[in-house]
C-alpha cells in the first residue's frame, strides 16, 4: 500500500493517535502553568512521553513502518498510565481531558490490532 493510503479504520486510529498526541502536549503545559505544578511533576512527564509516543505512533502507521506493530503495545501502556495518574487530579480540566483522551487512545491501539499489525 503506498504511504498515504490507508483503510477507513487505520485512519480512525491515526486521527485516535494525533487527538492524544494533542491532549498530552496540552495537559503537560497547563499543568506547568499551575501555581502549584510540583506535585504535578509525575503528571507533566507521563502527558510528555505519552504525546510523543502517539505523535511517533501516527508517524510510523501513516507511513506503514514495519515498527508500528511493535510500538502498539507501548503506545496503550503508556496512554493507560497517563490516564492512570491524570486520574489522580480530577480538579483539573486538562487531566481529565487528557485522561479521556488516553483511555480512548489505549483501546484503539488494543482493539485495531489488524490495522496496526
Amino acid at each position: 500500500m503506498p504511504i498515504g493510503k490507508h483503510d477507513q479504520e487505520t485512519q480512525d486510529i491515526i486521527q485516535v493517535l494525533i487527538a492524544c498526541a494533542r491532549e498530552c502536549r496540552h495537559c503537560a503545559q497547563a499543568c506547568q502553568d499551575e501555581e502549584e505544578a510540583a506535585p504535578l511533576d509525575a503528571c507533566i512527564r507521563l502527558s510528555q512521553d505519552c504525546g510523543d509516543i502517539c505523535a511517533l505512533g501516527a508517524d510510523l502507521l501513516r507511513r506503514h513502518s514495519i515498527f508500528h506493530a511493535r510500538l502498539r503495545d507501548l503506545c496503550a501502556e503508556v496512554c493507560e498510565t497517563c490516564a492512570d495518574e491524570c486520574a489522580r487530579h480530577p480538579a483539573l480540566e486538562q487531566c481529565r481531558e487528557c485522561e479521556e483522551a488516553c483511555r480512548r487512545c489505549a483501546e484503539a491501539c488494543r482493539s485495531g490490532s489488524g490495522a496496526l499489525a
